[in-house]
């Protein structure tokens, strides 16, 4: 994965295309539907859209970024509810506290290797209460896409090393829901909870 200062540049330099236009249907009803307890954790929580969307949906969030710079823009769009910010790098993080949902749009397919979403997998398990749930929007590799600055990941690259650490309840193929509608790209809903 990329690091800090990559993802500092990118949000100084507004080079951001993969702004969140909130949560969408998908990931609302899965949350509903799977979800056991309200406190949520977003990895990777970038400008903190999805953070208010998910304060808005009943939800008591967290977000934890890498980079400083998302963080301070976080604040000021999430500056009217009640949600605790973390810098820091997600796999390195200290917590003391579990959550009932994480939630990550778009940080695992990212990860370039089967040993750093194995890890992020790891963490993402030990940051959940018994029975948590994990929702992961992933960009899709099926086809081509018109998103290129991230690259997505089949279906296989997710589940053959989540099954280790997780059970898989939905996942489910949507447009990833990016705000600038027009570079919209598929995008599998997985929804899975911490063994």
């Amino acid at each position: 994965m990329e690091d800090k200062s990559y993802w500092d540049n990118a949000y100084i330099h507004l080079k951001t295309p993969w702004i969140s236009s909130g949560l969408s249907q998908i990931s609302k009803k899965h949350i509903k539907t799977y979800a056991q307890g309200s406190s949520v954790l977003e990895v990777g929580c970038g400008y903190g859209h999805d953070l208010v969307d998910l304060y808005s949906n009943s939800l008591n969030p967290t977000g934890i970024d890498i980079s400083d710079q998302s963080i301070e823009k976080a604040k000021k769009i999430t500056a009217e509810i009640e949600a605790d910010l973390v810098c820091d790098d997600f796999i390195q993080w200290e917590n003391n506290k579990l959550f009932d949902i994480v939630y990550d749009k778009g940080v695992y397919h990212n990860l370039q290797s089967p040993a750093e979403r194995d890890a992020f997998c790891h963490k993402v398990s030990s940051c959940l209460n018994e029975n948590g749930l994990w929702h992961s929007i992933i960009i899709s590799s099926d086809r081509s896409q018109k998103y290129e600055s991230h690259a997505g990941i089949f279906l296989q690259d997710f589940v053959s090393i989540v099954e280790a650490y997780f059970q898989i309840l939905d996942i489910q193929k949507g447009l990833y829901g990016l705000r600038n509608s027009a570079n919209d790209v598929d995008s599998w809903y997985c929804s899975v909870r911490r063994r």
